[in-house]
């Protein structure tokens, strides 16, 4: 009788192969629909920011050009992406086309999981609220590991409730799947620890409670029997997932890096003394030297904070230091700032916490809601939004234990792994991708949660009081996630978002964008940069990507000479001097000067220049200060062209350029004097 009760359970969770394929239909539907309508987005018209890097490391891996250091960023998905380079001619397009297929599974795997351990009904809703849900298929064309680590997150999620637990082995498939991911995103190392000890909490609990109340320990076919066992093959399959990397890095970098070296900056960042939680503040110090890439460097180097960090390292470290060693130290300076800040890094934490599970979708390289201007299913399906999605979830999870209990091995295994996703999560910033992978593990829960709200209102002999139950809890849980807890959704788009998009207008020859793109960015960053308290990640942009220099340039090419001159005045001001820059602005400044005749443009150019070039740049000062006075016939600056040029011929008299101009100068000086002079004899002579 216990076989066909068990066995007509079972059947009621198998899932028909042909609604199998229409979820996986409806999700690749959604995703290529997306994909034709977004590309009008000048940010996915080309690899951008993180995807470049992606795309360009991908191409050195392909080419073999990967130099023998340990891995900066998780190589997970710089692999899976190289391959897709290398069977798609290395066509950007094409490769976001195979992302969506790819990306499409992910649904299917949530009607599965949902179907397993709820019934097909809450399988169908999961599937469903995947395939349309807005940043699932937003991220699903992006060339980041979101999609890859989604995919393997709920792989892993499938496997642990779908495989008999009294199977060992399960559990050492299960760890490998777990390295797997984690080598794509490292944060997930901590899914198989955390399984493992609850399974062996679990497992204790039981014994324990049994017998304290004098009973046998029960007899649980679905609980595993020997959860130490279980947990350290868990936890050997992991390390098995992550050891070709863990050995590479050994091998050829020469350093034991379980994944990669960006673990410790990353919560540095995250946690350090004044960071406000949410946004990335990079690590800024006191040396303004520009920065560029090095020759023949790997393309990682073009990350900015990449950059950063080991500036910083090796400012403290030695200029020999490597990579795990720099990684070692942010990791200790993260550890200091929680013993010494305790209470700030616990009031960011819990606020991190709430922030996983609200409304907004912070942005991270793009906005995401910015692409509802563009695609009109964005627009759309942004509608069903997470501040509906995640209280489904959560009742989910509250009818999960009240109706199966903690008898289920596969709901704890199932909750485990979304605690670690959730606490790992709130170690490092908040963002609508990074948390990406925790929304699609709750998509289940919300089947689960939509599929009873329907069944309670279906059957009027449901309990009345069971459905106000439900929806009061609803009710509350809604409340917290559409609130704006402690002002999580910022006032306006970050400025670094404005930037971004702005510059890939550029890029991309989105001249129908960049007008007002620039209009946006423009009055934006001159309000920061005079602000009392600029922003971290807008001092970031004007120190190492010279947005006013852009702008400068930009309103020179339109001939809109005010534009022109503010900004430029602004680059001279808040941004790295590079003398190429402010002859450019003395420049502009000249043509303004020349085609209005207005030779005041020309002095207030100067005029912002000179503390500027007398500080960093005496020669170009000197230069400047000749042009114009021989082109003005203004003394007083041929002046100071004899003044700076004399004493730099005193420094360096082996420069003849400097003798040659010094005497040029003094003879443009000599000329203007005696027509000086000459006109006072002829105005006395008529002076009767």
């Amino acid at each position: 009788m216990v076989t066909v009760i068990a066995s007509d359970a079972a059947s009621k969770r198998d899932v028909p192969f042909v609604l199998i394929g229409l979820i996986y239909a409806l999700a690749l539907a959604t995703r290529l629909t997306f994909l034709s309508q977004g590309m009008a987005n000048p940010v996915l018209r080309v690899p951008f920011v993180d995807e470049s890097i992606n795309w360009e490391v991908a191409k050195t891996i392909l080419h073999g050009h990967l130099r023998p250091v340990s891995y900066v960023r998780s190589p997970g998905y710089m692999y899976v992406l190289a391959g897709l380079a290398r069977s798609l001619d290395e066509d950007a397009f094409h490769v976001r086309v195979a992302h969506a297929f790819l990306d499409a599974l992910s649904p299917v795997l949530m009607l599965l999981i949902g179907a397993r351990l709820f019934g097909v009904g809450a399988g169908i809703a999961a599937g469903i609220l995947g395939a349309i849900y807005w940043t699932c298929v937003l991220f699903s064309c992006q060339l980041l590991d979101t999609s890859l680590t989604c995919l393997l997150c709920l792989t892993l999620v499938y496997l642990l409730v779908r495989l008999p637990h009294e199977w060992k082995w399960k559990w050492l498939i299960c760890g490998i799947v777990a390295g797997v991911a984690a080598a794509a995103r490292p944060n997930l190392l901590i899914a198989a620890p955390v399984i493992a000890s609850v399974l062996f909490v679990r497992g204790r609990a039981t014994r324990w409670l049994a017998h304290r109340s004098g009973r046998s320990v029960p007899s649980d076919r679905d609980a595993p029997s020997k959860p130490w066992l279980q947990g350290v093959l868990l936890i050997l399959g992991c390390a098995a997932g992550i050891a070709p990397v863990t050995l590479r890095n050994r091998i050829v970098g020469g350093e034991w890096v379980p994944v990669c070296i960006s673990g410790g900056v990353n919560m540095w960042i995250a946690n350090k003394p004044g960071a406000d939680g949410k946004d990335i503040a990079p690590v800024l110090d006191d040396d303004t030297t520009p920065i560029v890439a090095s020759a023949g460097g790997d393309p990682w180097e073009w990350c900015l904070t990449y950059q950063m960090w080991l500036r910083y390292g090796k400012k403290h470290l030695g200029p020999d230091a490597r990579y795990g060693q720099i990684d070692r130290l942010f990791t200790r300076m993260f550890l200091k700032s929680v013993l010494e800040h305790p209470y700030h890094f616990v009031g960011n934490l819990f606020k991190r916490i709430c922030w996983t599970f609200n409304v907004y979708e912070f942005p991270n390289n793009n906005d995401p809601y910015e692409f509802t201007d563009f695609s009109s299913l964005i627009r759309l399906l942004s509608r069903l939004h997470f501040g509906i999605v995640c209280p489904l979830a959560l009742l989910g999870i509250v009818l999960a234990f009240k109706s199966l209990g903690c008898r289920s091995t596969s709901l704890v295994c199932y909750l485990s792994l979304l605690a670690a996703l959730v606490l790992t999560g709130a170690m490092f910033v908040v963002n609508a991708r990074y948390r990406l992978p925790m929304v699609c593990a709750l998509m289940p829960l919300a089947g689960y949660a939509l599929a009873r709200l329907a069944t309670a209102i279906r059957h009027p002999r449901c309990s009345s009081r069971s459905l106000a139950g439900m929806v009061a809890l609803l009710a509350v849980l809604g409340v917290f996630c559409n609130v704006n807890l402690f002002g999580y959704r910022p006032a306006q788009r970050p400025i670094y978002l404005e930037w971004f998009f702005a510059t890939a207008c550029d890029k991309t020859g989105a001249t129908e964008f960049l007008p007002q793109a620039v209009d946006r960015l423009g009055p934006r960053m001159a309000a920061d940069a005079e602000s009392d308290r600029p922003q971290a990640m807008a001092a970031f942009i004007r120190r190492y990507e010279y947005p006013f220099a852009f702008l400068m340039r930009y309103y020179s090419r339109r001939h809109d000479w005010p534009q022109t001159l503010r900004y430029g005045a602004l680059m001279v001001r808040y941004e790295p001097y590079e003398r190429p820059k402010a002859i450019e602005y003395f420049d502009k400044g000249m043509q303004e000067a020349i085609r209005a005749n207005r030779p005041e443009a020309l002095n207030q150019v100067l005029r912002n220049l000179l503390p500027v070039l007398a500080d960093k740049d005496r020669e170009t000062l000197a230069e400047l200060c000749l042009v114009w006075g021989t082109n003005l016939k203004s003394e007083d600056m041929l002046v100071m062209a004899v003044s700076v040029l004399g004493e730099l011929t005193r420094q360096q008299p082996d420069r003849a350029d400097y003798e040659a101009k010094l005497e040029e100068a003094r003879g443009a000086l000599e000329t203007i004097r005696e027509r000086r002079e000459s006109a006072k004899k002829r105005g006395t002579r008529s002076t009767p």
